[in-house]
């Protein structure tokens, strides 16, 4: 069971082509949109392209269906709307992951890192997967409030007592990357890679930042919805992470009439608002726009990529499926993947069914990529599986 992964992410000047057309990833500017902002980008992509999207575990808006023809019209009203650099290598780059619910300091900081990651044209060099995240899941360099100041933690990795300034350090943590990347015959296209090939200490000396030991984080919860927290911030949850045209223009009418007026985007598959002022009032208006509000939806506890047509790579239609299977309400994390490739969530989960030509394959606590311990399961048997205890699953 194997997937062409291309190795790069599109972005707004470098599309891909995909079942449905071309894809471009539009990146709001530390993830937050107005509503005018949001009924701009909602209208291009129902003009330009075919009016569905994507939200991405990078926070990233992906909009489908757009053509070499409508490409270029489309690129104009994202540069028209504040939600894009007109330069294509600055775009490339810019993939900063920032929370909805970031501190005003993390928010301070990230504006500092936006503007460094678009004037430092060193970092063109950096691959495209790579990525920076304040106080978010995500991205190869996470920099959050720790109990000593400012901690900067890179896979499992952490720092805590800089002496220099948060931006100072991963800047210079950032330039060591190249540097090593720059050294290897096959160079990493992720933090990652090259923390395993060199060892943290490579990464971290004279960097400002000292090396303390540190469990990795949980794993994020990949999909939420309703409250979030005690400061007004209320998740719209996404079906999957998928929306269209028309419901971006509904979030944005949500955020006005009882919200701050703005949305930001997330990791969880879910439009942010925050400021909210009256909550029961929001969720019920949110659900009949079609939106999820309740924490427990079961829908949120599966991970679905587009699927087949969407994708030409895919083997089923992954989202219609995983709406059956919510139906039913499996037990645990279930991440369905039209391939191999496993785009969508590229973590392990509890249960993953892996799209074939024969049907589904069957990964328990592992990721797509991973070989299936059963293949060439329908639909109705991958959901028999899934209803039995994992100890009864031959």
């Amino acid at each position: 069971m194997t997937g062409r992964v291309r190795g790069w992410c599109p972005s707004l000047f470098e599309p891909m082509a995909s079942g449905d057309g071309l894809l471009a990833r539009v990146k709001p500017p530390l993830g937050r949109l107005s509503g005018e902002a949001a009924r701009a980008l909602a209208a291009a992509s129902r003009r330009r392209g075919n009016g569905q999207l994507d939200l991405t575990h990078r926070a990233a808006l992906q909009v489908r269906g757009l053509s070499e023809a409508s490409l270029p019209r489309f690129q104009e009203a994202m540069l028209a709307a504040g939600l894009a650099q007109a330069d294509p290598a600055v775009e490339r780059r810019r993939n900063l992951v920032v929370s909805p619910l970031a501190s005003p300091a993390g928010l301070a900081l990230a504006i500092e890192l936006e503007r460094w990651i678009a004037d430092d044209g060193a970092l063109a060099a950096l691959p495209s997967k790579f990525g920076f995240a304040v106080e978010a899941p995500g991205g190869d360099i996470g920099v959050q409030p720790g109990p000593q100041g400012w901690r900067i933690r890179l896979d499992g990795c952490a720092t805590e007592g800089l002496t220099a300034t948060p931006l100072a350090a991963v800047q210079a943590i950032t330039r060591r990357f190249l540097a090593l990347a720059a050294e290897s015959a096959e160079p990493s296209r992720r933090m990652a890679g090259l923390l395993r090939r060199h060892g943290p200490e490579a990464i971290f000396t004279g960097t400002g930042a000292r090396l303390v030991a540190a469990a990795a984080p949980p794993p994020p919860r990949p999909s939420r919805a309703g409250r979030l927290g005690s400061d007004g911030g209320f998740a719209l949850g996404l079906p999957f992470g998928a929306f269209t045209a028309e419901d971006l223009g509904l979030a944005a009418n949500l955020a006005e009439r009882f919200a701050d007026g703005g949305l930001r985007t997330s990791p969880w598959r879910a439009l942010i608002l925050a400021g909210v002022s009256d909550e029961a009032a929001l969720a019920n208006a949110a659900q009949v726009a079609g939106f999820v509000v309740d924490p427990h939806d079961p829908r949120l506890s599966i991970i679905a990529c587009t699927g087949a047509p969407g994708c030409a790579s895919a083997h089923a239609p992954t989202r219609a499926d995983a709406a059956f299977i919510a139906a039913r309400r499996p037990p645990g994390l279930v991440h369905l993947s039209g391939c191999a490739k496993g785009c969508a969530h590229p973590a392990p989960a509890a249960f993953t069914l892996v799209a074939a030509a024969d049907g589904y394959g069957l990964v328990r606590d592992g990721r797509a990529a991973d070989p299936p311990e059963r293949r060439g399961l329908t639909l109705p048997e991958a959901v028999q599986l899934l209803a039995a205890e994992p100890a009864e699953i031959p």
